[in-house]
């Protein structure tokens, strides 16, 4: 995020550069961010302004438990989705609270720590399981996953992998080589979805 605002980039101009690619694409698009940010704009104002650009779904990580009810409301007023993250080590009770507050997806998150650590396995199965005792949703696995035998592994019992963090990190050795970025991060994307077929 540092880097990006340090370059410019603002929740308006992110929305700008969104609206065009979402015109011409039938895949959805969840806005993943700080509730700092929708906080900042009014989160009203915020989930208006990313619903006008094609944004169907919002994910805040951070939000307490006040913020989250007014994002739940924004974007239900909108139409939009609200994914709720679930922990390794969430118990029972707040799952089924935040299973609860899913409109959208749920996602799990595939260890503990931060996220673009690819280190260890990612044994997810029981807990996909287990989830699956709750909720009909669709459930996605992320955190940390950067190898197709990663993606393998997660997609043989999840409906959905999520790879973020290797993305951004190949899109920055492609600047700093004087690659094109758009290539880099296309030629990895191919290579994790491959990896999930079943």
């Amino acid at each position: 995020m540092h880097e990006a605002l340090t370059r410019g980039c603002t929740p308006k101009r992110a929305f700008q550069t969104l609206a065009p690619v979402m015109q011409g694409s039938a895949a959805p698009f969840v806005s993943m961010s700080s509730i700092s940010i929708a906080e900042r704009m009014g989160v009203a104002q915020f989930v208006e302004a990313a619903a006008n650009a094609g944004v169907a779904g919002f994910i805040a990580p951070d939000a307490d438990p006040e913020a989250l009810e007014a994002l739940t409301r924004a974007a239900s007023l909108h139409g939009a989705a609200l994914t709720m993250l679930v922990a390794p080590s969430t118990p029972t009770r707040r799952m089924t609270e935040l299973l609860a507050r899913t409109s959208g997806f749920v996602y799990l998150l595939a260890r503990a720590g931060i996220t673009g650590d690819s280190s260890g396995a990612l044994d997810v199965g029981a807990r996909v399981e287990e989830l699956r005792a709750h909720t009909r949703k669709p459930i996605a696995v992320g955190f940390g996953i950067a190898r197709p035998e990663q993606v393998r592994t997660v997609a043989a019992s999840a409906d959905g992998v999520i790879v973020g963090t290797a993305i951004v990190r190949v899109v920055r050795d492609a600047i700093a080589a004087g690659q094109d970025p758009a290539i880099a991060a296309g030629t990895l994307v191919h290579e994790l979805r491959a990896a999930c077929a079943r």
